[in-house]
């Protein structure tokens, strides 16, 4: 008993630690996850609206990408390196505590393709897949609006 205990606890602090935290900057997001899997690059079209570069990150059980606007973190999304497993509850929960900035999520509102909760002070947006295996953080203020 005490060894699971142990185990599960273990597991909390990975995932609080390996979750994303917008407006983080560059050198602040390399020691979080260290540096990036292939350099920082122009970002690809489809996050052109949340920054100009993007990178890739690994921690733990996690593959991290995070998109920079004026090397400042705009849009970071995680998925498990094992592509079959989704997040937990608790996972969740963690990603989301991360990115509250001094305010509060809004009660999720899904639809058939995710997951999705609104910053209550109107400056981020967390989209969790329907399937449990992709989760986005994204700024809403001069972001994409209807992602």
């Amino acid at each position: 008993m005490k060894r699971y205990v142990l185990i599960v606890m273990a597991l909390i602090v990975v995932s609080v630690t390996a979750q994303a935290r917008l407006g983080e900057t560059v050198d602040e997001i390399a020691k979080r996850y260290g540096k990036p899997t292939m350099g920082i690059y122009a970002v690809e079209y489809i996050y052109s609206d949340y920054g100009d570069t993007q990178a890739w990150y690994e921690k733990d059980d996690i593959k991290i990408l995070v998109v920079f606007k004026s090397g400042k973190s705009q849009y970071e999304s995680v998925v498990k390196k094992d592509v079959t497993a989704t997040f937990s509850q608790s996972e969740i929960k963690a990603f989301l505590d991360a990115n509250l900035a001094g305010s509060t999520w809004s009660a999720p509102k899904e639809n058939r393709t995710a997951t999705i909760w609104l910053r209550d002070d109107g400056g981020a947006r967390v989209t969790l897949t329907a399937d449990q295996k992709a989760l986005a953080v994204m700024i809403t203020q001069g972001g994409k609006k209807g992602f």
